[in-house]
């Protein structure tokens, strides 16, 4: 088979000799020649091909044969329960039907341009040939590849030229490769989310080695690489300006680096991260620096630039006033720094931020799982928004079934952890919802994640009444913001549940937050 494609009860693919062969029920396959048809699609009781050369649609199903979008040419179809959409030719804009005969004809989905490719960096990328005025669809920064061949019978490699593989490693350096294996993973899992498939190839050939040499081509590379992500590559003197050589007075040690606080000669103030040069602090530099390069969230913190001399690496942030979640939860009610986060709304809304950001990670083809996520990794910027910060431990969902080979090399905060996530090391989305959870209670609270080496979930829940539980040094919720109080407990509790598949979603987590924050205006 060519391709396989599955849904419902049933499967249909392309053969070799280029026919839909299909198994399962709803078999009436649509006659055709060789190679004719491309892209299938297949719902819960219809399968929809696209054929090749004039890119018009037929479905046959549950309903018979029939072609739902006329004579409309799509680039590819996906379909998923009695919903297909496909993306047209002529105006790259998407347009979905429904099963032939119920009261859903094709339309158009008001959405900006999309893409019909990945754009890459150089046309001698693409084997086959570019797509027609991609030049223009790129933005001038770039082509995107022809997905067929002229014959429209073969899909395209991505490479229009081979590069020589280089020899392999002798025995001796094989024996400890667990560091770098998981860090190929986490690169080419980063590139492959912004779409970034050529440098990523080279990327690999260059990470043959191990030592020192491994860590200077990652660097090099990576540095490279990041350019096109329009990131700011700064030099060490300028960086050496901005903290005053580096003061030691306004510096803050955190786990695996020394940030300081910065003022760039345009007027920025950033936060600049000096790591360590050991080479597990420098994979959780390469892959907070990559992972930040492609992410862009207003609930996420963001990665301005970077810097690498000789030995030495930085990262460059924006920079968060306002601290971190954690510094104004364990203050003094009357502090005039943290007087904001005494009232409900404000803890309210910061919580929705952090749950947005973790929305937005875990959306991606390949969820980005945080890993880290705590009152401590949460800052608070000028304006009291709340957003993420730290993702050297972060894992793309793809490659976390190997984290049980990892759990040595990068070693997670100290704090409450999902039990069975330890026992059984294993990481998915439900292992961030687990921790946004405890910083749930947290902020409800005002209790520290640890007590007396006590995990702050098995303290609350275990209690019943969870509202006599409520931080007793903010003013007693009324009406509407008792009400919110009381969902957003429940919530908590059902986010530390001890099975990972009964905890709620970050999309159902939002839901519930803006309307509870909706409650309090």
């Amino acid at each position: 088979m060519r391709s396989v494609t599955a849904g419902g009860s049933r499967m249909c693919g392309l053969s070799l000799a280029g026919y839909v062969i299909c198994s399962g029920g709803q078999l009436n396959v649509p006659s055709g020649e060789a190679f004719e048809f491309t892209s299938l699609a297949v719902g819960s009781s219809h399968t929809c091909t696209i054929r090749r050369h004039i890119g018009t649609v037929v479905c046959w199903g549950l309903y018979g044969s029939y072609s739902p979008a006329g004579a409309t040419s799509f680039e590819f179809i996906i379909a998923g329960g009695d919903l297909t959409c496909g993306l047209t030719t002529a105006s790259l804009t998407v347009a979905c039907w429904g099963l032939n005969g119920t009261s859903l004809p094709a339309l158009t989905i008001s959405l900006p341009k999309v893409l019909p490719g990945v754009c890459v960096p150089d046309k001698r990328i693409c084997s086959c040939g570019i797509y027609p005025d991609s030049e223009t669809l790129c933005g001038g920064s770039g082509v995107i590849c022809q997905r067929l061949d002229t014959s429209g019978t073969e899909t395209c490699p991505l490479f229009a030229f081979k590069v020589k593989r280089p020899p392999a490693p002798p025995l001796t350096t094989l024996q400890k490769p667990s560091k770098w294996w998981f860090l190929y993973a986490v690169v080419g899992a980063v590139f492959a989310a912004a779409g970034v498939g050529f440098p990523l190839y080279f990327m690999c050939l260059r990470l043959a080695r191990r030592g020192e040499k491994v860590m200077n081509s990652m660097l090099e590379t990576a540095g490279g690489l990041l350019g096109i992500r329009h990131l700011e590559v700064f030099r060490f003197n300028d960086l050496k300006t901005a903290t005053e050589n580096f003061c030691t007075t306004c510096q803050q040690i955190a786990h695996y680096c020394v940030v300081y606080r910065g003022h760039l000669s345009d007027g920025r103030q950033v936060a600049v991260k000096r790591f360590q040069t050991q080479p597990d602090t420098l994979i959780l530099y390469i892959k907070e620096v990559l992972i930040l390069s492609v992410v862009r969230h207003p609930n996420l913190v963001k990665l301005i630039g970077y810097c690498k001399r000789k030995e030495e690496v930085f990262g460059v942030f924006e920079w968060m006033e306002n601290e971190t979640l954690h510094a104004h939860l364990h203050r003094e009610p009357m502090n005039p720094q943290s007087v904001p986060f005494f009232t409900w709304k404000t803890r309210v809304r910061a919580l929705l931020d952090v749950a947005r950001g973790i929305e937005y990670l875990h959306g991606f083809p390949s969820p980005i799982i945080h890993r880290n996520i705590n009152t401590s990794t949460i800052l608070i910027d000028q304006s009291w928004v709340a957003k993420i910060s730290e993702f050297g431990h972060a894992l793309f969902a793809s490659i976390s079934d190997k984290i049980n080979e990892e759990i040595d090399v990068l070693k997670l905060a100290v704090g409450c952890v999902n039990p069975l996530a330890t026992q059984e090391q294993c990481v998915t989305p439900k292992t961030d919802v687990y921790a946004f959870g405890i910083v749930m209670l947290e902020v409800l609270t005002g209790r520290e994640e640890l007590e007396n080496g006590f995990c702050l979930a098995d303290l609350i829940v275990t209690r019943g009444n969870l509202l006599e539980s409520l931080d007793e040094r903010i003013a007693e919720p009324m009406g509407h913001e008792l009400k919110a109080l009381q969902r957003i407990m429940q919530l908590a509790q059902e986010c530390v549940r001890r099975v990972a598949l009964l905890r709620p979603t970050m999309n159902c987590i939002v839901s519930e937050l803006e309307r509870a924050v909706a409650l309090f205006d």
